[in-house]
């Protein structure tokens, strides 16, 4: 059962991600996004299990979490917002 601890980590985590993606945005195709994302929550897993001592699949699961956590974020917050047309695009 995660705690509140886990909860706000895994929020907090998310947040970097997503601003880790969007400063990377103008190098990484939209296609690789999703996968970075990913990564990045893995590689936040492995630093949560080699700094704190979590438990190995509990790292790496809270660190993919934010990860979907940041992508669904991304999807209903900014995508819908802007109907998915890009800042200072056209209609």
């Amino acid at each position: 059962m995660p705690t509140s601890d886990s909860v706000a980590e895994i929020g907090v985590v998310a947040l970097l991600v997503g601003a880790i993606v969007r400063g990377l945005k103008p190098t990484v195709a939209p296609r690789w996004r999703p996968f970075l994302a990913l990564g990045l929550g893995a590689a936040a897993g492995v630093l949560d299990y080699v700094l704190t001592g979590r438990a190995w699949r509990e790292a790496l699961l809270a660190g993919l979490a934010s990860a979907i956590v940041a992508m669904s974020g991304h999807e209903a917050v900014i995508e819908g917002a802007r109907g998915g047309r890009e800042i200072g695009g056209g209609p």
